[in-house]
């Protein structure tokens, strides 16, 4: 026979009911504890918790990133791929923020690959993996984010507790940057064949890179990869320095490399890339060449970024390097990365070891001023060199 409830047991649901829907100050502060996945989840409750989650969400704008190395993070049971999916995992249940770009430098595009590596380093593991990093990647990440994947001959990452800064030179690397939207920063993402840009007019090659709602005379920082069977790249490159300074008299830093492959979501292209643009972008860059082969010349050049005193605040580093630098170049492993740390302790550096280097300095798009000069443009297609890069989105 069912029975009354007690009359102080409904009015303690009705106030719990109350707080838990009604309550916008109460509501805020106990979701303001949950990251982004758990926040989004969150927001299929009701109506009042998912406007407040959306806001929560927008009002986020932490990056962060996966990176793994096999000499590093080697286990007996794995190898790369599967080290970098479970990192990834652990990531993103842990983030902040919802992704809305994904960087990715790797040095394997398929498990198999991985394996077969793991295998070559005289590395055995007991479990297979069938995921590609395409796979990987969509599985995980928001519908609506772009992803950029290069496959690469080496590749370099930070550790998400700032420990440890590491240079994978075909040692089996993955390196995965996360970028959420920002106030006042716009993160656009192209691609496109080399053909296809090499005959457009100023205009419209600007246009092409910077897509429909990006504004030219914002762009800061264009992150630039050709695939190594791209003709005229040279010329491409030329190109769009060309446009810029044409058309908005300055030209945006350019920095990037030639990379084994460059995945998008549908098949491969021959140039792609970031462009960093809005009044919230500040950003730098330098070039080292082979005259650069010891730690305090490395940090001599580095000091150029530092004077400028763009890495406060939401700022993220940079590394191209060609693959016959690193250990070979300087007979010990990770200095130009590490005296990157040195002199940049806060900002995550991200990068890649390439078969050709794409940069210069360039030290002038830190603020609104007009970089053109009489001296013509410089070349940016390199070999044997490190181009660094500091951008900056606070």
């Amino acid at each position: 026979m069912d029975t009354e409830q007690p009359s102080g047991q409904a009015a303690l649901e009705e106030r719990a009911a109350f707080m838990l829907t009604e309550c916008h100050e109460f509501i805020t502060n106990l979701l303001s504890y949950l990251p982004a996945k758990d926040l989004c989840r969150s927001a299929r409750v009701c109506k009042s918790w998912h406007r407040i989650a959306e806001r929560l969400i927008k009002s986020r704008t932490n990056i962060t990133w996966s990176c793994v190395n096999l000499q590093e993070d080697y286990d007996e049971e794995s190898h790369a791929m599967a080290l970098f999916e479970s990192d990834f995992e652990e990531c993103l249940q842990s983030m902040w923020s919802v992704p809305s770009q994904a960087l990715v430098f790797t040095e394997f595009l398929k498990g198999q690959e991985s394996a077969k590596h793991s295998r070559r380093k005289g590395k055995a593991f007991h479990q297979g993996h069938k995921n590609n990093m395409e796979a990987i990647l969509r599985n995980r990440l928001p519908e609506c984010a772009s992803v950029l994947c290069l496959q690469t001959p080496g590749t370099v990452g930070l550790k998400r507790n700032f420990k440890l800064l590491d240079e994978s030179e075909s040692d089996g690397g993955i390196s995965c940057l996360l970028l959420p939207e920002m106030d006042n920063v716009q993160v656009h993402q192209f691609s496109s064949n080399i053909e296809d840009l090499n005959e457009e007019p100023c205009m419209e090659l600007i246009e092409q890179i910077c897509g429909p709602t990006v504004v030219p005379s914002t762009v800061r920082c264009i992150l630039l990869f050709l695939n190594p069977s791209a003709d005229f790249g040279q010329s491409v490159i030329r190109n769009i320095q060309k446009a810029f300074t044409s058309v908005i008299k300055t030209c945006p830093v350019i920095a990037g490399a030639v990379v084994r492959e460059i995945k998008k979501e549908r098949g491969t292209t021959e140039i792609a890339g970031l462009v960093f643009s809005g009044p919230n972008v500040s950003a730098a860059s330098i070039l080292m060449n082979e005259g650069v082969s010891t730690r305090q010349q490395c940090k001599d050049e580095l000091h150029r970024l530092k004077t400028l005193d763009i890495s406060r605040g939401r700022t993220v580093g940079f590394m191209f390097a060609c693959i016959g630098r690193g250990s070979y170049h300087y007979d010990e492993t990770n200095v130009e990365s590490q005296v990157f740390q040195e002199c940049f302790p806060k900002v995550p550096l991200f990068g890649l070891f390439g078969n050709g280097e794409i940069g210069c300095q360039n030290l002038t798009m830190t603020k609104d001023d007009k970089n053109v000069t009489d001296r013509g443009l410089p070349n940016l297609l390199h070999g044997y060199t490190t181009i660094m890069v500091l951008v900056n989105l606070r």
